[in-house]
């Protein structure tokens, strides 16, 4: 519900600049939800956001099989918080969204 309160928000008031001008107008509405029925008969998943996997995952091999498909991608970067110094955040190695991976994800 206040995913579509934003929605609302956004289409009354328009998207990006010059919206006084009527530009940045749409007008949205609710879709169905197509049936999804998550599969039990595969050995493998396929990753929906990026994913730090634990120690025991890559133990029990999720990165390997006949199948498995991945790249992974680097985070790092600074955060400049509001009034204090920057500070360099820790770089982290992640799965990227849509790898295949083998299953025994948690």
């Amino acid at each position: 519900a206040w995913f579509e309160n934003i929605l609302n928000y956004l289409q009354d008031d328009g998207i990006g600049g010059e919206r006084s001008a009527g530009y940045g107008a749409f007008i949205w509405s609710r879709m169905p939800s197509p049936p999804c029925q998550p599969s039990t008969d595969s050995d493998y998943v396929m990753l929906l956001s990026r994913y730090y996997p634990t120690p025991q995952e890559l133990q029990n091999s999720v990165l390997v099989g006949e199948l498995t498909s991945y790249e992974l991608v680097d985070i790092g970067g600074y955060v400049t918080p509001i009034g204090k110094p920057a500070r360099r955040r820790q770089r982290v190695r992640l799965i990227e969204t849509g790898s295949i991976l083998r299953g025994g994800i948690t």
